[in-house]
């Protein structure tokens, strides 16, 4: 059995170059292309007693046309060979880079989601047969909808429509452009300086709910090493980005060890 896995691991390694192939229905106004692939093996063996291909990572979603699918971590997808019995994938022995797009989206099919499936076409004449690989079931989305997706994590420098629940060009969007709320660090600072004022702003059209996860999402924001100084006459701030008290100086005394949570207005820094 060792021998048999260790010739089909060495014969899988030209097939799986060539022979990645999408599962994927065809439609006459959609097509599914691959541009390159990129293997790496080893001829040692395992004890397996059956062979199946699978994904390496789930996909990272959305995903939109002309986009190349890449996984969670933002990687090309890779299929690995694993062994079945014990659970366990064999990186070292067949390991499949590939780079897809798709050039339509999956709104003419009566599900509306597509899969990515992967398969040995022959298994080297050793008898032995190879499962085949597929992923999880997902929408493909029109490019266009890329140009409004959130960013998760949002950046400091994003639109404030970025953020979830806050819909580009709509009412909320309106009423914080209105107020000189034009970026999320705009609005993670009226956030710190001013909660009220920036729940009001809001007004009641955005419930409790949504107010939550607006603020989830906007609190995810990376905001850098960048910090600010605010003196005056007795005192020295150090401010972060979005003017969270960092350290504080009061009369000569560094005040970093104690409570500072309570200094909840400071001016705004540009």
């Amino acid at each position: 059995m060792v021998n048999s896995l260790k010739h089909l691991c060495m014969a899988l390694e030209p097939v799986l170059r060539k022979v990645v192939r999408c599962n994927i229905n065809p439609s006459p106004h959609s097509s599914l292309y691959i541009y390159s692939s990129k293997t790496h093996s080893s001829s040692s063996a395992s004890s397996a007693s059956g062979l199946q291909l699978v994904f390496s990572s789930k996909l990272s979603l959305p995903i939109f046309t002309g986009t190349k699918i890449v996984d969670a971590g933002g990687s090309p997808l890779q299929i690995l060979l694993a062994d079945t019995a014990t659970g366990t994938r064999m990186d070292n022995k067949v390991k499949v880079e590939i780079e897809i797009e798709f050039t339509d989206n999956s709104s003419w099919i009566r599900s509306r989601k597509f899969r990515i499936g992967a398969r040995v076409v022959r298994d080297g004449g050793r008898g032995l047969r190879v499962r085949e690989a597929m992923t999880e079931a997902f929408i493909v989305k029109d490019h266009r909808g890329e140009l409004y997706k959130k960013h998760h994590p949002p950046m400091l420098e994003d639109e404030v429509w970025r953020l979830e629940k806050i819909g580009k060009d709509g009412a909320f969007h309106k009423k914080l452009a209105a107020e000189g709320v034009n970026s999320v660090q705009d609005f993670l600072k009226l956030s710190v300086v001013d909660p009220l004022k920036l729940r009001k702003m809001l007004g009641a059209g955005m419930s409790d709910k949504m107010w939550e996860v607006t603020i989830k999402h906007a609190r995810r924001c990376e905001l850098g090493n960048k910090h600010y100084i605010y003196r005056g006459p007795s005192y020295c701030l150090t401010l972060n980005p979005i003017c969270q008290v960092v350290n504080a100086t009061i009369s000569g005394q560094d005040c970093s060890n104690l409570d500072i949570s309570g200094i909840n207005k400071v001016s705004s820094l540009q």
